[in-house]
């Protein structure tokens, strides 16, 4: 078990190889820490970041290497939409278009770091994917009991 550590979050918890495809994934409470592994991702890095959020514009958008893409999915308040709803679609759609083989999953290096409340549902779509998740933090709840933790 690797500890993920929120004010360093490269060290250990996620170190993508030179060329690597990643699929990052968070929400609002994790967007610092999204946004600085993608700052620290080599040029010739291709991948995707999805960041669910209440409101977009919490965070500047992070300096990324030419072919990854951060992608801010904002809830609708509006709505009856559940949390993690456009999350888990755009994340179900991302998926179905890059991973056509066994090889295209084993391909992508995971990081996921969001809600507990969330983790489970988008973890299960990654997995059904057959891609291998090299980092998945758990927040504490917002009564703290629940521990911060990486697999």
């Amino acid at each position: 078990m690797t500890t993920h550590d929120p004010e360093h979050p490269t060290e250990g918890a996620f170190a993508p190889g030179g060329g690597q495809r990643v699929l990052l994934i968070g929400d609002e409470t994790t967007a610092g820490a999204l946004c600085s592994l993608v700052g620290s991702l080599t040029v010739d890095t291709r991948g995707q970041a999805f960041v669910e959020t209440d409101e977009v514009g919490l965070l500047p958008p992070p300096a990324t290497p030419r072919n990854v893409v951060v992608t801010w999915l904002t809830r609708d308040a509006r709505s009856a939409q559940r949390r993690s709803e456009r999350l888990e679609r755009a994340l179900v759609a991302w998926v179905g278009e890059m991973v056509v083989e066994q090889s295209d999953a084993d391909a992508i290096y995971c990081w996921i770091d969001l809600d507990p409340a969330l983790a489970a549902r988008v973890t299960a779509i990654v997995e059904r994917a057959g891609i291998r998740i090299a980092s998945a933090g758990v927040q504490r709840s917002a009564a703290g009991t629940a521990p911060r933790a990486a697999r």
